[in-house]
């Protein structure tokens, strides 16, 4: 090989050379960019995870288009100080929650999570608060342990538009062990049963009961449906009348005595029975004689008419556990 071939040869080697390198570069920069969209994608996740009826928990749920079918999976993906957004549906689950977390629901009348009276919808274990938002929890149950059926925690809790009901166990819907704070803000606790009486109400006013006396929910006056009283509910008379409204969510007068012998008492919660049917009212109404003579003179006469009244019955606000 003369010196013109090996310079050629040389030339040649060193441009192979080079688009090896650079194949190599290419490479090496494709894998930091896979890399780096999935470290990405990890840090998406340790802030907010997904979960939807039809999504799947083979997914890796970082987004609403890949999230999880049930709220554990999301949990036990999630790591501390996530939120988890869980989509409108029910889920039919018993949570234990470990971290500190965020569960927002679409909105508490279309998220709910059903514990199916198989043990508490969510035990919460977590060594920093958790916040549970605009969900439902409904259907726990704690059996015979200590606890609540809807929530049972042992670390602060903050509840924000949520609604616990149809849960049972010793503290009811909702059991915080102390010294364990719950918040709770626009939010509706209601038919809850406690199974024992170690619930903190011991006002005289207060009435632990299984059995409220309440009628089905319809219309019974005002702007809302209500449950009125039935006759034998514990609700009746049995308010502190010092502190109750001057009327009730209708507009009724309270108080109104219905079973007390002496004063008149105002009702456990927002609605009064009415003691009688309220007294009609008397409206005058003018109507014009005529005169057979050229001069009309008009006489003016009192008609009474009389409205009728339907005796309206309410719901207390009783504590029913």
């Amino acid at each position: 090989m003369n010196a013109h071939q090996q310079s050629a040869h040389w030339r040649l080697t060193t441009a192979l050379l080079t688009i090896y390198l650079a194949l190599c570069l290419l490479i090496i920069g494709l894998y930091a960019l896979v890399v780096s969209h999935s470290a990405d994608r990890v840090a998406a996740a340790g802030t907010h995870w997904y979960v939807a009826p039809t999504g799947a928990d083979s997914n890796d749920c970082v987004s609403p288009s890949t999230a999880c079918q049930s709220i554990h999976t999301a949990i036990t993906k999630a790591t501390n100080s996530a939120t988890i957004h869980i989509a409108a549906g029910t889920y039919y689950e018993n949570l234990t929650i470990t971290k500190t977390l965020t569960l927002i629901g679409a909105r508490a009348d279309l998220t709910h999570v059903d514990g199916s009276h198989h043990g508490p919808v969510f035990v919460i274990q977590a060594t920093q608060p958790v916040t549970l938002s605009q969900i439902t929890i409904q259907q726990g149950d704690a059996g015979q342990e200590w606890g609540g059926g809807g929530i049972t925690a042992y670390t602060d809790v903050t509840l924000v538009d949520v609604i616990v009901r149809d849960n049972r166990g010793s503290g009811g819907g909702i059991a915080v062990q102390k010294p364990a704070l719950l918040t709770v803000r626009n939010a509706a606790i209601r038919s809850n049963l406690a199974t024992d009486t170690t619930c903190d109400f011991t006002a005289p006013s207060d009435i632990i009961t299984n059995d409220a006396r309440l009628d089905a929910l319809g219309d019974n006056g005002g702007y809302t449906l209500t449950h009125a009283l039935l006759t034998s509910s514990p609700a009746i008379d049995a308010a502190d009348s010092g502190a109750c409204p001057s009327t009730d969510q209708r507009g009724i007068a309270r108080p109104q005595a219905i079973g007390s012998m002496g004063a008149a008492r105002c009702d456990i919660g927002a609605f009064e029975l009415a003691a009688v049917q309220e007294a009609p009212t008397a409206t005058p109404t003018t109507t014009v004689t005529p005169q057979l003579h050229n001069t009309e003179t008009p006489t003016m006469t009192s008609t009474p008419t009389t409205e009728s009244h339907t005796n309206h019955y309410f719901l207390p606000v009783i504590i029913e556990h």
